[in-house]
């Protein structure tokens, strides 16, 4: 609805004003032309009787049938009255008795009678369109208020009519919000713009757009969103803004809800592509290019199966049709191929998205690069079984590894031994240069033990400066003496650092050997732990054999 036209509607009280106005001319006329016609004819009169009255009562009569009995009655008798007061000397007669006298004084009845059958004709017609303006009158309200959209007057900042979508949409009734000021109801960070642009529109320095946003506040507290469209009208003889709010909540929301959308699109991990029913590519998101090496603008338009290995995807594209047409979705393993030809496992689901009937009209494609989990998986195992400092197997990783060597020693009646170290005059190296030259020392140690140990060896860090070396299959007892000494040489060689310092530190080794020492993980490694304990109680920089009186 144009704002232009619902002015004339919103006021019909000037309306009203105006047809007031109208009768109450027509009801002085009425009163005025027998006073004139009387003041005319007043020297047709002499002193006669007052039976002469009776030329008054028909015209009172007359008028009182044609109108209603109390303004018909006080339109002519204040005419009768102020002519018999005023112009009609008393007693009075007809001082001519020819046909001329006759005549005026039936010409001065006539024009009572016409003046009052006039009166009597405005006022059916006063009827009439005052009927005719209460039915239009209804017929506007009942459009007012049938209104999905809001519609208010505001003068001075305050409303001074609405109809009832307004004030139901924020949870007020018509009563309660006529006359609400504008800092109750709308929301404090729009309450200076919306202020002065209401002060500008009716100053008339603002050409607004044709639309903008507000926020409203609801009766509980809430804040509810509405478009506005305002313009400047006149409202009782004062300028007024009048406007038209719609409540935009639900499109705010679903608004809300497509940047969302939008966001987990666009920054999801998994490749995401959304076909038509052929299967031609419609959208995709960066992770799905970054799997398949293809630009967003190569790969729409393109039927999707252009990525598959057909003769690795049969059975799989098969099984897809099928659960497609029957449940609207699919999830499997197939195979693609990047835009560099590497081919590549994929974990991928497929679903049906459906339009407002019920009907499928688009399909949506959620891939996962098995192959990169694999390699991510790999990864993390391997860190959950080494030390990320030195790159050496940790305790977890060290027990497995020893179980191992301890079975195939069993097997091939071998011997094995424990080789458990600390390593001396590391702390000082912590204390006095810093946690850095610390860690440098244990990677330049874990170097050098790798390098004094065979391959099949096994060589762990449980954590700070102890390690452990695990001897596979050697033939005596002595290698593993050998062994020990070669170590506690190697380590005693001065460490350069990154910094320019040189440190030395020195190793203790506390021996166990299998069989001899014991049969399982544990008690091989509680029995080295006790002969390196041994060994620092000797002076450290030596070895020292497990040896049963040490327990």
């Amino acid at each position: 609805m144009r704002l232009e036209g619902l002015a004339s509607v919103l006021f019909k009280d000037d309306i009203k004003t105006m047809t007031a106005l109208r009768l109450t001319r027509s009801f002085l006329i009425a009163i005025f032309l027998p006073l004139a016609v009387t003041a005319i004819q007043w020297s047709l009169w002499d002193s006669i009787s007052p039976s002469s009255w009776f030329l008054f009562w028909p015209t009172v009569f007359f008028c009182i049938f044609l109108g209603s009995f109390i303004e018909g009655l006080v339109a002519v008798f204040v005419a009768a009255a102020c002519a018999w007061w005023f112009f009609v000397p008393q007693p009075f007669t007809l001082i001519k008795h020819d046909y001329a006298s006759v005549a005026a004084l039936l010409i001065f009845v006539s024009l009572n009678v016409f003046v009052c059958v006039l009166y009597a004709f405005l006022k059916r017609s006063k009827a009439i369109a005052d009927a005719n303006l209460a039915k239009v009158s209804a017929t506007h309200k009942l459009l007012l208020d049938a209104l999905a959209d809001g519609i208010f007057i505001a003068q001075d900042f305050k409303f001074v009519f609405c109809n009832p979508a307004l004030p139901n949409s924020l949870g007020y009734s018509a009563q309660e919000f006529n006359g609400f000021p504008f800092h109750k109801v709308v929301a404090p960070e729009f309450l200076s713009i919306w202020t002065e642009r209401f002060q500008q529109r009716i100053s008339g320095a603002y050409q607004p757009e044709r639309y903008y946003e507000v926020q409203f506040i609801h009766k509980n507290g809430s804040y509810v969103w509405m478009e506005l469209r305002a313009s400047v009208a006149s409202y009782q003889d004062r300028p007024a803004v009048l406007g038209i709010v719609r409540d935009i909540s639900n499109r705010k929301k679903q608004e809300d809800q497509l940047r969302l959308a939008k966001a987990v699109f666009q920054n999801a991990q998994e490749g995401i592509a959304v076909t038509d029913l052929d299967r031609k590519i419609l959208a995709t998101n960066p992770a799905f290019n970054l799997i398949t090496e293809y630009g967003a603008e190569e790969l729409i338009g393109q039927p999707i199966d252009f990525l598959h290995v057909e003769d690795k995807n049969q059975d799989a594209m098969q099984q897809m049709q099928q659960s497609l047409k029957v449940s609207g979705a699919w999830q499997g393993e197939i195979w693609k191929r990047r835009k560099s030809g590497d081919v590549y496992r994929e974990w991928l689901a497929v679903s049906t998205i459906r339009n407002t009937t019920g009907a499928p009209f688009q399909l949506i494609d959620i891939s996962l690069d098995i192959s990169r989990m694999n390699h991510v998986e790999t990864y993390m195992e391997y860190m959950s079984q080494h030390d990320s400092l030195t790159d050496l197997p940790n305790r977890s990783l060290l027990y497995t590894r020893l179980q191992h060597t301890l079975a195939r020693a069993k097997r091939d009646h071998k011997i094995c031994a424990v080789l458990f170290m600390d390593l001396d005059r590391f702390k000082p190296v912590n204390d006095e240069l810093g946690h850095a030259a610390g860690d440098e020392v244990l990677v330049a140690v874990a170097r050098c033990i790798k390098s004094r140990v065979r391959d099949i060896d096994t060589v762990a860090r449980l954590g700070g400066d102890e390690f452990v070396v695990v001897l596979d299959a050697i033939d005596t007892h002595a290698d593993a003496v050998a062994v020990a000494q070669d170590l506690i040489n190697s380590i005693q060689v001065p460490i350069t650092l990154s910094s320019g310092a040189s440190v030395t530190v020195g190793a203790s080794i506390g021996i166990s050997q299998f069989p001899d020492d014991g049969d399982t993980v544990t008690l091989l490694l509680e029995k080295a732990d006790m002969a390196l304990y041994d060994a620092k109680r000797a002076g450290r920089g030596t070895y020292k054999l497990y040896e049963a009186e040490l327990a």
